[in-house]
């Protein structure tokens, strides 16, 4: 025994004895003579093993406290030796059933590695049957390919071809049987077992000295079909077709950004694909259904929008490697153009404009104070209207009818001439690149700008249990009257860019894509994000534990990586989306050249309409004030 367990295993590897504890009332191997104890004769190989092995040895019995021992004795790969025997009314299969179904739950079980199951005290079963029951039951509940099952029995000859030998009537045999899923255009399935070697009688050594554990998993699976669940949107997981057959058989045909990689990969091992029916509602509740398909045997493979976090990563399902990166922040509605009425009013700060009111209103008022002389050359008197009329013209850059006459008149208008002319000149410059382009509003920077804004936030219900799992709790400040619910990405996404009333977590790329989709000339005017990073993680697919798919399939996904398909998917998406869109302008969203029309001149006009309400409103408090006068 401790020969054939160094036969398949390495110095370094770690040996995992697995038998039930439970004493057999029945001896095992009566006819050697010595009528040994089932547990006894375990404890006495298991001892021999030991003595002559490099490699350490942990015992568990099926009723100890294994999940105990399991957080302490974790193994990146472990070999396994079970026993198994009838107890009682309990035969072989369900103790070999109940043995797997404990041992499968704990965090160090490794499907992967190799394992030697070992019979004692079979019925009178033959030793294929009972070997091919076994391979099957390893295969269905963990998909074990590395096994080779040790019946040992008693023949009166040599059971087995070219050997010529004839045997005393009561020599033990033992016999090593294993399965190739693969074989003969088999498609995972234990149909027929082989005999890989035997030996004859007590201390023989096994007759073909063949390799108990050849490479079992082909590179090319003839066609095999696999069921692959897909869950995602666009750009991601996309829906290219949709057909039913006449037998009522629905097919799809998915392609996208995290699929297309994936089923590359699979297509080069020769897997015909079969895809179900895809899920692009995030929502945690479709998450569970695919991850259930897993479980329960209805899907060999999901993949789409699987983050690699830890409430994905469950001890059913074993992960390929990482294929593609994405980093997720809060999409928010981009500044819009500003109004150049709205513009030109923000050239000065209000402080500023108040300043230059106060400054018309003192000047005027000592034109035609008593200071002065209250008459020019003409006799004609300086009144409060006709010294705002020499203000306005001036500052309007406009000649005045006549110039003061008295030295500190002109003092005083000189130092007017001088301000009016640089408060001109600023509002000039930048009055006219106003009416050319106004700009934007100020772009959204920070989480608390955000939640300062009327913006409503857009959840997505996967999102939101990803973030649970994290430290990030600023989504959950949002009142509930300001929560909607965001389960269709992609809408909600146009939403964000085109209604502009709501902000969301997603991926840049989503984001991009979308806006190519709406066929908008620059997507940066489309798509806006808050300053930093909100998470990054690596995308990836899963399989049931033990998928001997698995590692052929890290191998080819991590060459395609490294060829560089993924930028070129990537690139032929974006630009198929916008082949396929319509053209659409975002918020008067300009060319380079443009045809200067009234809506620039609009804020000209605005002033126009407001000098002539004022010069209406003095018109009618003189015509009031003279009617006054006149009564008096």
């Amino acid at each position: 025994m401790a020969g054939l367990c160094e036969s398949g295993n390495e110095p370094a590897d770690s040996l995992n004895v697995i038998y039930n504890g439970l004493t057999d009332n029945r001896k095992s191997l009566q006819p050697l003579g010595d009528q040994i104890d089932v547990t006894q004769l375990v404890k006495l190989m298991l001892k021999k093993m030991s003595e002559n092995s490099l490699w350490s040895t942990l015992v568990f019995q099926q009723y100890s406290e294994i999940e105990v021992l399991d957080t302490f004795f974790v193994y990146d790969y472990c070999n396994y030796v079970i026993f198994v025997w009838p107890h009682d009314e309990v035969d072989i299969y369900q103790v070999l059933e109940d043995q797997l179904n404990t041992f499968k739950e704990l965090t160090s079980w490794n499907p992967r590695g190799k394992f030697i199951v070992l019979v004692i005290n079979h019925a009178e079963e033959s030793p294929q049957v009972l070997a091919k029951n076994i391979l099957q039951m390893l295969w269905v509940l963990s998909k074990v390919v590395n096994v080779i099952v040790l019946v040992a029995q008693v023949h009166s000859s040599s059971p087995h071809n070219g050997v010529q030998d004839v045997l005393e009537k009561t020599t033990p045999t033992s016999d090593l049987y294993t399965y190739f899923p693969y074989r003969d255009e088999r498609c995972g399935e234990v149909t027929d077992v082989v005999l890989i070697d035997f030996c004859f009688g007590e201390h023989s050594a096994f007759h073909r000295n063949a390799d108990l554990f050849p490479e079992k998993i082909p590179t090319d699976f003839k066609g095999c079909p696999i069921k692959v669940g897909t869950i995602g949107f666009d750009p991601y997981v996309t829906v290219v077709e949709n057909y039913t057959l006449e037998d009522h058989t629905r097919v799809y045909k998915v392609r996208g950004l995290l699929i297309d990689i994936v089923v590359i990969s699979i297509e080069r091992m020769n897997i015909e694909i079969k895809f179900l029916p895809p899920t692009q509602d995030l929502n945690a509740d479709e998450y569970l259904r695919e991850l259930s398909y897993i479980s329960e045997g209805n899907s060999d493979i999901t993949i789409g929008i699987i983050p690699s976090i830890p409430m994905v990563l469950l001890p059913d399902f074993e992960p390929t490697i990482q294929y593609d990166f994405t980093e997720i922040n809060w999409l928010v509605p981009c500044p819009s153009h500003s109004t150049r009425v709205k513009k030109v009013m923000s050239l000065f700060t209000l402080s500023v404009w108040l300043l230059i009111v106060c400054v018309k209103v003192v000047v005027t008022l000592v034109f035609s104070s008593s200071i002065y002389t209250s008459k020019d050359s003409s006799g004609n008197r300086m009144t409060v209207s006709r010294s705002f009329y020499d203000v306005w013209a001036v500052f309007m850059s406009v000649s005045v009818p006549k110039m003061p006459e008295t030295t500190n008149r002109r003092m005083l208008f000189f130092i007017y001439v001088c301000y009016s002319f640089a408060i001109s000149i600023i509002f000039q410059v930048y009055f006219v690149t106003f009416l050319v382009e106004p700009g934007y509003e100020k772009n959204l920077e920070t989480f608390d700008e955000l939640l300062s804004s009327n913006l409503k936030y857009g959840y997505i219900d996967s999102i939101e249990m990803a973030m649970s799992t994290s430290d990030y709790r600023d989504n959950t400040k949002f009142p509930e009257s300001r929560r909607v619910d965001c389960s269709d990405v992609t809408k909600c996404m146009k939403r964000v860019m085109l209604d502009r009333d709501i902000a969301t977590i997603t991926a840049p790329i989503a984001a991009h894509y979308t806006a190519s989709t709406l066929g908008v000339n620059d997507d940066n005017k489309a798509v806006c994000f808050l300053k930093g990073r909100l998470a990054f993680f690596g995308n990836i697919a899963l399989l049931p534990k033990g998928s001997p798919l698995l590692p052929h399939l890290n191998i080819v996904i991590r060459r395609t990586i490294e060829g560089g398909i993924v930028d070129k998917f990537w690139e032929e998406t974006k630009h198929i989306a916008r082949l396929t869109s319509e053209k659409r302008t975002l918020d008067d969203e300009s060319d380079l050249y443009f045809v200067f029309s009234l809506s620039h001149l609009s804020p000209v006009f605005v002033l126009l309409f407001a000098g002539h309400f004022i010069c209406f409103f003095v018109f009618i408090l003189e015509v009031t004030w003279k009617r006054v006068s006149w009564s008096s």
